[in-house]
């Protein structure tokens, strides 16, 4: 007995070592990138002492993410005697990238205000996949049926959809920092109420109000994007969305952690709702309105190409294929950890961390949204929308592995979101005039948003009439397919430079 407490008492030390081992690598990184900065970056910066602070920081910020990340990719994919190897791949690499993008902030200032914003768009992403991870348990606790909880995992979306366009409206007469702020504390104090609703309506209205105040954020990051990154527009929009894949990733996991360790639903909900309340007070201190009202993209170039207002050829396709997209991408997105959950019987932690691979493959978001800007946008679309629709079929095969699942879901997140969401969204800009860049933005966020909004119902309607199989065939196979030879009638060379 005493000989195995001494063996425990050496593993236990041997971790803590190994910990603190870790941590001093991640300071040392942050500390050499901080010092070196002067050489590589261009501008003097604050100084080394601060460079090496700010490197410090983001060394030590960059490592444990990319720990994290390691860590849950190596062991969902490999097992966990991958685990280590993955913190060691992952984490130093990552330490010094976060170091580089602290320590640019800092020579650009613009740069910092971006990065804040984004990551506020990354936090309001983790928020997002919240419910779809804990809506077992509130179909358990109220009673709901299954398409009555696919409504309410992607009512949230109809919010978005009616959001849209009045916040393109909104844009045009208020300052983007405002709008983005409004939508913040709306879409966090209805994430906060969920809590308290009584029933099936009060919960309904509290998610589509999440969805209105996410339309608000993501229309303004999204016309900021094209607009101040005038030339590279759908890469640009590609960083947006590499944030939303972060917090795509990271919330479904979180979510399930949460839920286990406070054991019920609510407690995720409040903490993220509270999250959201202290990234207002950091925006409202820090992003000034000279960089989030720019109008950069009428300094660069003026109008060159695209339509006069929405009613063309291009912007309607586009729409048709955004709601075609957001009807099995939500639906998806809304329905597949229930699935996972009742009928392959996955704890909340291991359905978390499936639907989480999602966003792992939207981190692909940047370099997808330069492959938006280089090649045809007939190409681009017809190609990843075949690729939905075979994914689409595999989804729900029963036989399939965790290691399988987690594989398809990271392809669904490169095609669905890095790919589709990004250059959609792109497009729906360039296919206006530059200085309709909200028009543009607003009607994406309505279109894809507003065929998401019945995703869940859709699905979980088809589910229960010819089983989960049959549904996704439906939704997503043959949605897709059609939507594909859709976007060839695309005219490209009609759309703005």
């Amino acid at each position: 007995m005493v000989c195995l407490h001494t063996e425990q008492a050496h593993q236990t030390l041997g971790v803590k070592m190994l910990g603190g081992l870790i941590w001093a690598v991640w300071v040392l990184v942050g500390l050499v990138t901080g010092i070196l900065a002067r050489k590589v970056l261009k501008g003097t910066g604050f100084g080394v002492l601060v460079d090496a602070v700010v490197g410090i920081g983001g060394g030590v910020a960059g490592g444990w993410l990319f720990f994290t990340l390691g860590a849950l990719i190596a062991g969902g994919l490999f097992g966990p005697g991958w685990v280590l190897d993955g913190v060691l791949i992952g984490s130093v690499p990552g330490a010094i990238a976060v170091a580089l993008l602290l320590l640019w902030a800092v020579r650009d200032i613009a740069i910092g205000m971006y990065y804040v914003l984004l990551t506020a768009y990354a936090l309001m992403a983790a928020d997002r996949y919240l419910f779809p991870v804990l809506a077992a348990d509130v179909r358990k606790a109220f009673g709901f049926s299954l398409a009555t909880t696919g409504l309410l995992a992607t009512i949230f979306t109809l919010g978005l959809g009616i959001g849209g366009l009045p916040t393109g409206y909104l844009l045009a007469r208020y300052s983007r920092k405002m709008v983005l702020l409004a939508g913040i504390v709306l879409f966090s104090a209805a994430t906060a109420l969920t809590t308290a609703v009584p029933g099936f309506w009060t919960m309904l209205v509290c998610l589509a109000a999440q969805g209105i105040g996410m339309s608000m954020l993501a229309t303004s990051m999204f016309a900021l994007a094209a607009s101040y990154f005038a030339g590279h527009r759908s890469a640009a929009i590609g960083s947006v969305n590499f944030c939303y894949g972060i917090g795509g990733f990271l919330g479904p996991y979180l979510a399930g952690k949460f839920r286990q360790s406070y054991n019920g639903w609510h407690a995720p909900m409040l903490l993220f709702g509270s999250f959201g309340f202290v990234m207002v007070l950091l925006i409202a201190i820090t992003v000034r309105p000279w960089f989030s009202d720019a109008r950069r993209a009428a300094e660069v170039k003026a109008d060159s190409g695209g339509a006069a207002s929405l009613m063309n050829r291009n912007t309607i396709i586009l729409a048709i294929l955004s709601v075609i997209h957001g009807l099995s991408m939500y639906g998806f997105l809304g329905l597949y950890p229930t699935f996972l959950r009742e009928v392959l019987h996955y704890s909340p932690v291991s359905a978390g961390k499936v639907i989480g691979f999602f966003g792992v493959g939207a981190l692909a978001s940047i370099p997808c949204g330069w492959i938006g800007d280089r090649f045809s946008p007939k190409l681009v679309l017809s190609g990843s929308l075949l690729s939905v629709a075979v994914l689409g079929y595999l989804f729900f095969q029963e036989s399939a592995t965790m290691l399988t699942r987690e594989i398809l879901t990271c392809i669904y997140g490169v095609t669905g979101s890095a790919v589709l969401y990004v250059n959609l969204a792109g497009y729906h800009v360039k296919a206006l005039r530059r200085s309709l860049s909200n028009s543009g933005s607003g009607m994406f966020v309505s279109s894809l948003y507003g065929g998401a909004a019945f995703g869940g119902l859709l699905l979980g309607k088809l589910a229960s009439w010819g089983g989960w199989i049959r549904a996704s065939e439906i939704e997503m196979t043959l949605s897709c397919f059609l939507g594909a030879i859709l976007a060839l009638a695309l005219r490209p060379g009609e759309m703005s430079l």
